[in-house]
């Protein structure tokens, strides 16, 4: 059974900064500073769990991409009836022949025990199936 969307109407700023606010003691640990771009308040209409699932595992996934610090942009657009939202980081980035396989369920390149290769999976499955 696959549980049910609940959208509301929320402030999409508020909702990125609610989701990180868990991970930046740790960006400060690990010298990464965030950086934050976000237009005027960005209203949207979703599942507000859901969006909160897509930043939560796209930051994680950036700054454990960034083994010696870096810098983390989080920019939000608002345009005409539709919101933009990207998370980027200066870390390492995907080898050529490992793009394609960046949303496949289980696949990684962290060591063992530092993750399930399940983010960008489900992080794919929300944005294009659910939204």
């Amino acid at each position: 059974m696959s549980a049910s969307l609940s959208k509301e109407t929320f402030e999409l700023n508020q909702l990125i900064d609610s989701s990180i606010s868990f991970l930046e003691s740790r960006c400060c640990k690990e010298g990464i500073s965030i950086v934050r771009q976000y237009d005027e308040p960005v209203r949207i209409t979703a599942d507000p769990t859901q969006i909160k699932q897509v930043v939560t595992n796209l930051t994680l996934n950036a700054v454990q991409a960034m083994k010696n610090g870096g810098r983390l942009t989080i920019h939000t657009q608002k345009l005409e009836k539709k919101a933009v939202f990207s998370i980027e980081d200066s870390g390492t980035g995907i080898t050529e022949q490992n793009i394609n396989k960046a949303f496949v369920p289980f696949f990684t390149t962290k060591d063992i025990g530092e993750g399930t290769g399940l983010g960008l999976s489900v992080t794919y499955g929300i944005i294009l199936l659910r939204c």
